[in-house]
Order: structure tokens, then sequence, then C-alpha cells
């Protein structure tokens, strides 16, 4: 077999996944995921779609995969590393035949071949299956192209590997590009332990992240009640015990590669009605300690406010970014028009301000020293600026975003 450069196959051809995995019996697992399954969720989130992945182990893994895979593929051998899906990207990106290697030009475990290829890759599969041969590339890679795949896509997973494979892993489980200052230094620590727990046991995401969401209004509930004890206690279950949960959620998706529509919702939406939840909770607390003062009134504005401001953001995220992710609406408001003018400064600022890491160790603080009724005040307070700053950012973005499609 004798490859050209690599080109692009025809746009119209369909492109096919074949990841190459151990036996059950012998498939290890890191992170909580086998690397036969963080193959498959590799090549989905790496850019082929779910219904053409397909996970060869034997003999009749190989049978099917023959007869549904009818166009070019990507062949990732993942029987003695963990993957992720940069590696997949990269190859998908190649547009045509190619061979991934790291940056000392050794064999990556990954290639992409050609409708033509097809019927040599079956063979070297089958050969590898049945023992007489080592490496299914072994046939195929010799004159391909090479692709430099980098660092980021692959790490050994050998039984002597698999620590280090596992430290390799837990560096996708942060967002530094999007992290406030609060959570890199504060919650992202805390939370560092707890997710190498989680990542080993047989919860979801979803269900990390709906435990986040009961324990928050739990600690509403608490802290709504009189006593200063108990307004502590609701307040820490908030800032801390949902809090981490919350920052773990994430974590955890993205070290097992289990990110899902839907729980990027139920994250986006939990943080939202816990904050509506809170300011009503301490105007609860405070109001029957100082009935000289509108409290409730002063509450229900803050709610009125706060939600006023969530509205566009939320408007924005369903129906330009098609996202949940208010930490995405706030990168793409503060940098808007690429500029750094005092506008922009404050509209992150502002962004920072108004979100749950800070409220959350604010309140948990003024809670500590006896002092709710600033909280009350305070929360009043970031509703309006939160407004203020929220809708011309908002606003801003429009106009740039109508210009620009103009």
């Amino acid at each position: 077999m004798v490859y050209k450069d690599a080109v692009p196959e025809a746009a119209t051809e369909p492109l096919f996944a074949v990841v190459i995995a151990a036996p059950h019996d012998d498939d290890r697992v890191v992170a909580g995921v086998a690397l036969g399954e963080r193959g498959r969720r590799s090549a989905m989130y790496g850019g082929v779609d779910a219904s053409r992945v397909f996970v060869v182990r034997d003999d009749g893994d190989l049978a099917r995969a023959r007869a549904a895979v009818v166009g070019p593929a990507v062949v990732v051998d993942v029987t003695a590393q963990v993957v992720m899906p940069a590696l997949v990207e990269k190859l998908v990106a190649a547009g045509g035949p190619c061979v991934a290697v790291d940056a000392a030009g050794a064999y990556a475990g990954a290639l992409r071949v050609g409708a033509a290829e097809l019927p040599a890759l079956w063979r070297a599969l089958g050969a590898d299956l049945a023992g007489g041969d080592d490496a299914v590339a072994a046939k195929l890679r010799a004159e391909a192209p090479a692709l430099d795949v980098g660092a980021l896509g692959r790490h050994p997973a050998r039984a002597a590997d698999l620590r280090a494979a596992t430290r390799w892993l837990f560096q996708f489980a942060y967002k530094p590009e999007l992290d406030s200052a609060i959570v890199r230094h504060v919650y992202r620590p805390l939370s560092a332990p707890f997710t190498r727990l989680f990542v080993k046991l047989p919860f979801t995401p979803n269900h990390i992240t709906i435990a986040a969401i009961l324990v928050a209004q739990l600690g509403c509930v608490v802290a709504a009640r009189p006593g200063y004890l108990a307004h502590v206690a609701g307040i820490f279950l908030i800032a801390f015990v949902s809090g981490i949960l919350d920052a773990v959620d994430g974590e955890v998706a993205r070290v097992r590669l289990q990110r899902s529509k839907i729980g990027a919702w139920l994250d986006a939406m939990g943080d939202d009605v816990l904050r509506v939840s809170l300011i009503l909770a301490i105007g609860a607390h405070v109001a029957p300690s100082y009935p000289d003062l509108p409290i409730w009134w002063i509450t229900i504005a803050s709610a009125v406010l706060t939600v006023a401001a969530m509205a566009p953001m939320w408007w924005y995220c369903i129906t330009v970014l098609h996202s949940p992710n208010i930490q995405t609406y706030r990168a793409v408001m503060s940098d808007s028009d690429g500029g750094s003018s005092l506008s922009d400064r404050l509209g992150k600022l502002g962004a920072e301000v108004a979100g749950r890491d800070f409220i959350d160790l604010a309140t948990f603080a003024l809670a500590v020293a006896g002092l709710p009724v600033i909280a009350v005040f305070g929360l009043a307070a970031g509703g309006v600026v939160a407004f203020a700053l929220v809708i011309p950012m908002h606003l801003k973005a429009l106009r740039l975003r109508r210009r620009s499609a103009a």
C-alpha cells in the first residue's frame, strides 16, 4: 500500500472511528473509566458521530465494524494508552490519511485511513486479534504522512504508568480561562481531593450536580430560620458543601468525559435558582430582628433586580451562544470588542462580584460575624450594580453583533 500526500476526503464521505481496545477482563481502568470506554468517548467528543464509533475487542466486534465502516476512519489503539479528544480532533482535522506521532516522531497510537485502506486495516486487525502481530499500525503507517499530535492527547497506561496517567488526566479537570480568581484559589484546591474520590465512585456528574442543588436549597431553608447557629450552618452548607460539589461535578465530567447538555443546564439553572433563594432566605432570617426596617421590601426588590439582570444573560446564552454556560457569556461580554476600556473592566469585575463563589463566601463571612443585615443590603446593592453593569454590556455586545452581521 502506498500513501500519497494527505488530502481531504470527499466532503460527502462520513468519517468513522475504530477504537482498538483490550478484552473486557484485561481493560485497565484509569480515573474511573476503562481505557476502551474512554477511547469511545474521546472519539465522540473529538468530532466523530456516536453512531459511527466502533470499539473492537474481539472477532465479533471486528465483523460488526467491517460491515458498517464504509468510509475514511480514525483508528485509535487504547490497549495500553489513555486518550483524550484532542488526539482525535487533530486526526479529524487532518482531512486525509496520516499517522499520529509525538514530538520525537514516535508512533502515538492512532492514525487515519481512507476508504481505499480499509481492506488492509481489517486484515491487520484480524491478524492482531489472532495473535499473529503486535501492532495494527505496522502495516498501515510505514508510508503515511506523519501528523504531530503533541502531548495533550495521550499518555501511556501500562500497568506501571497508571498513577502517572491519572495525574496527567487531572490537568483536564480545570478551566482556568473561565474560572474567577476565587474559584481558582479557593474552590479548586478544596474540590481536588473530592474529585479524586468521586471519579472512583459510581456517581455521574449529573448526580453530583443534583446533590449540590439539593444541599444548597436545604442550606437556604436552614439559613432562613431564626438563631445565629442555624443561619451560619445554613450558609456553610451553601458556601462550602454545595459550593465544593458545584466544582466537583464539572471536574468529574471533564476527567471522565461525561459532559452532557442536561448537566450543563442543571448546573447553570441550579446556581441561578440558588441566588434568588439565598436572597429570600437571608431576608426571612433578618426581617424579624429589624421590624422597623423595610427588610422584606428590600429583599423582594433585590430578588426582582437579580432576576432582571439574569434574564439577558439567559436570553443571550440560549439564542446566540446555544450554551447554558454563564461563564462563557461573561467571557464573551467582557471581551466583546477585544478592548480593555474602563467599561469592559468594570463589566468583568461586576460579573465576578455577581458570581456565586464571591456571594457565597461574602454572605458566609457576614453570617459568622453576626451581620446578616449587611448581607441583605449588600445583595440589594449587588442586584442594582449587576443590573446597571450587565444591561449596558449586553446592549453593547448586541450592537457589535448586529454590526458584524451587517
